[in-house]
């Protein structure tokens, strides 16, 4: 029977989507769909090819109901920061999409307390924090 595309983004609860400059990134998406969809990936409005920078993946049987695809940027940089990462799955059906917006920092690795955000190297006393190490 054939089905429209789905896009399920795991970390879709977290706004804006931290990722920590010259750091590799790494996003992955569930794809369902009958026919298997066609996937492509975008970072605003630029098509993400396949390159040394961009990794591209599909892991499932080709023709498969469902398909984990995962985008690894090998390093992030600046010229992310404030982006939208769109996935977008197209089949005879229809099509579906998820973005997350990005948000590039520098530096140590941030921590959240309550609905704060810290810099880990500017945190003298770690009393009554939960670190997931």
């Amino acid at each position: 029977m054939a089905t429209a595309p789905y896009v399920r983004l795991p970390v879709t609860e977290v706004s804006p989507f931290l990722a920590r400059c010259d750091s590799p990134l790494v996003v992955s998406a569930e794809i369902t769909g009958s026919p298997a969809p066609s996937v492509s990936w975008y970072i605003g409005k630029t098509p993400v090819t396949d390159c040394s920078r961009y990794q591209l993946r599909a892991v499932g049987g080709v023709g498969a109901a469902q398909r984990t695809h995962t985008l690894t940027v090998s390093r992030v940089g600046l010229d992310m920061d404030r982006q939208q990462l769109i996935i977008v799955a197209k089949n005879q059906m229809g099509i579906a999409s998820r973005c997350l917006d990005l948000q590039t920092y520098r530096g140590s690795a941030l921590i959240c307390i309550g609905s704060s955000l810290f810099d880990e190297a500017k945190i003298t006393d770690f009393s009554g924090v939960a670190r997931g190490d």
